[in-house]
């Protein structure tokens, strides 16, 4: 939603002034953490006319003040705080001279990981013309060094359709660069984009917006150049070391969560974990409505569980694949156990529920998160729903049907059209 969305949204109700004045309570909590981490190391990006240009200064706690003061009062004032949170574009350094990443071109982002003699590459974006003005950003103000590999973290298309962008960048088109990614890695790939493609782009343009334009009403995604390329490598243990140029990377496999092939990956030597789309700064979907397979939020919240586990005492910064990086210890760790309970509440309230007797809809109009899930920044319903994620972790246990006999055989719309039109007592007395 663009900044003059005021002008040409019309005023809104009484019910919607005094529920988005109630979120502005909730949002005053927030503060400005969100907005001085999705800005900070900022380094430079493209200006309007497609030219790299250098930051002036690093955005100030005042500069969020500026924003919140100029809530439109039709605006949710939770979305109207997340727009502008993760609204920078550029490259930024996440840890100096070590890990860089690309925001903001794309829905993804492009991570550049310093090992001995180059860069390994983590996700490249939808598509060959983002993942290369990424490329293009980072060696302008970083320099050019090889690329020493490619890490998809999981089966999704824009977080590996890219990949032609950053390969012919390279000598030889990148001919003999490793590329890494988890297990049943193009299995899941192909299932999702050639096997279901058709319907599923097609439900993908409802969603988000593909056609629209980049006008007042929304903002669309690109539609370019993507490419599936296999992995030269997939990775064959649930726990994993690759060691790429001479720096360890940890792997742990998360299959079944985010996406049916996926992984989160941990560089001991920079206390860094890449969390993947495992952990965002929103609520996930446990069913996207694109369509998908089910996500499992039992198995999600073991994964995240297991990864505090194993690196939750040392690691010091964790970024993903989408939004910004969190910094210090302390920050990762709430981070990731608040989506790790997120996921478990969902999950768990969603059987009980079930085991009482409540049918799907009846769980979705009934499940409400604990205030201290439901306030914390990063589990605000940006992206995935609650109600919608209770009904899929139901549907993940016993399909579809909601036990009723009466929709074992439902009608089609057009028939049960028919049939209420009858009933009310034809065209003119519906009308």
């Amino acid at each position: 939603m663009s900044v003059s969305a005021q002008s040409y949204l019309p005023a809104p109700s009484l019910y919607t002034k005094a529920h988005n004045d109630s979120i502005a309570q909730i949002v005053e909590s927030f503060g400005s953490e969100d907005f001085v981490n999705a800005n900070k190391g900022f380094i430079g990006g493209y200006d309007k006319e497609g030219k790299i240009v250098k930051a002036n200064k690093l955005p100030e706690e005042k500069d969020w003040n500026y924003w919140k003061t100029k809530i439109p009062e039709n605006i949710n004032p939770s979305l109207w705080h997340y727009i502008h949170v993760n609204g920078p574009a550029g490259l930024f350094e996440v840890l100096p001279n070590q890990i860089y990443q690309v925001r903001g071109l794309d829905i993804g982002s492009v991570t550049f990981v310093k090992t001995n003699t180059g860069y390994v590459v983590i996700d490249v974006t939808t598509n060959e013309e983002a993942a290369a003005a990424a490329y293009q950003l980072f060696t302008h103000f970083v320099g050019k060094h090889p690329v020493k590999a490619v890490i998809y973290t999981h089966s999704h298309g824009d977080h590996y359709a890219g990949i032609q962008g950053i390969l012919k960048s390279q000598p030889d088109n990148g001919a003999g660069i490793p590329i890494i990614a988890p297990s049943k890695f193009f299995e899941s790939a192909i299932g999702e984009n050639v096997i279901a493609g058709a319907p599923m782009g097609r439900r993908a343009t409802y969603q988000f917006g593909t056609f629209l334009n980049d006008d007042a009403d929304g903002y669309s995604l690109t539609s370019r150049h993507g490419d599936l390329i296999p992995a030269t490598q997939e990775l064959t243990e649930d726990e994993q070391t690759v060691k790429i140029d001479g720096v360890d990377f940890d792997f742990l496999q998360t299959p079944n969560t985010e996406a049916v092939s996926a992984t989160i990956v941990y560089i001991p030597k920079y206390k860094a974990l890449c969390q993947a789309d495992e952990v965002i700064h929103t609520m996930h979907n446990l069913l996207t409505p694109r369509g998908a397979k089910i996500r499992d939020g039992l198995a999600w919240s073991k994964y995240l569980d297991r990864a505090l586990a194993k690196w939750g005492k040392e690691v010091q910064v964790s970024f993903g694949q989408h939004q910004w990086p969190v910094w210090g210890n302390d920050k990762v760790n709430e981070l990731w156990e608040k989506q790790r309970d997120l996921y478990r509440y969902t999950h768990d309230q969603t059987l009980y529920f079930a085991n009482q007797g409540y049918t799907p809809s009846e769980i979705a109009n009934t499940i409400k998160l604990p205030k201290s899930l439901q306030d914390y920044t990063a589990n605000r319903e940006y992206y995935g729903k609650l109600s919608f994620n209770a009904r899929s972790q139901y549907q993940l246990y016993f399909g579809f049907f909601d036990g009723v006999p009466a929709n074992i055989d439902p009608l089609t719309p057009t028939e049960e059209g028919k049939e209420w039109v009858e009933a009310i007592g034809g065209v003119e007395q519906a009308l």
